[in-house]
């Protein structure tokens, strides 16, 4: 079963927002990095793409991946339409987050269910990508080059989280696809230390 979260958020993630992410002082200066990207008029009219890195875990970049989906879901965000060029002052987006190993399952399958995530991640508004380490050597595979060719071509975002710095990256995943994300991407080092224990407690309030 592929698992993917369509215009929802993972329950560890429910109370996950913008305001609410474990900012220290050096986090605080990738803030308005963030804010601005969650702006539809900003991302989506230009189809922006953002990957969230940090060379340790538990920094809170998928976190701060489902906190940037929540916040473009919000219906009175104004809204880009690509085919009449104009401004809508508010309206629905379809979201799709999925971990880099159930996307590379569907990508490659050729089952119904495959074929029906297939499309779904093409084609949604926003598609965030978390997880996006591997043992494996992706150098310029040709379903996730083709996913992300589409993507770009049609202005769709694509946020990812990844524990690799761009040069690892670039050598895991291909200097095509590295190439592709690179002319409308944002790379943003996640600072500071492990954020699970006061995100954990943020949660617990809340709960």
């Amino acid at each position: 079963m592929i698992i993917a979260q369509i215009n929802s958020s993972e329950y560890e993630y429910k109370n996950a927002t913008l305001d609410s992410y474990a900012y220290d002082e050096e986090a605080l200066k990738i803030k308005p990095v963030i804010e601005k990207y969650a702006n539809r008029l900003y991302s989506m009219k230009e189809g922006r793409n953002l990957v969230l890195w940090s060379n340790g875990n538990g920094r809170g970049k998928d976190f701060l991946s489902y906190a940037i989906l929540k916040k473009v879901r919000e219906f009175d965000q104004p809204i880009w339409n690509r085919e009449t060029e104009q401004f809508s002052p508010m309206g629905n987006v379809r979201t799709v987050a999925v971990n880099f190993t159930p996307l590379m399952k569907a990508l490659k399958g050729f089952g119904d269910e495959e074929k029906k995530f297939q499309h779904l991640f093409y084609t949604c508004d926003y598609l965030a990508i978390n997880e996006m380490a591997t043992s494996k050597n992706y150098a310029d595979d040709d379903e996730l080059l083709d996913l992300f060719n589409h993507r770009i071509a049609d202005f769709k975002p694509i946020i990812i989280s990844t524990n690799y710095s761009p040069e690892q990256f670039k050598n895991t995943f291909g200097q095509s696809i590295f190439s592709k994300l690179q002319s409308r991407t944002d790379f943003i080092e996640i600072p500071g230390t492990d954020k699970r224990p006061a995100l954990k407690e943020l949660n617990d309030e809340k709960v």
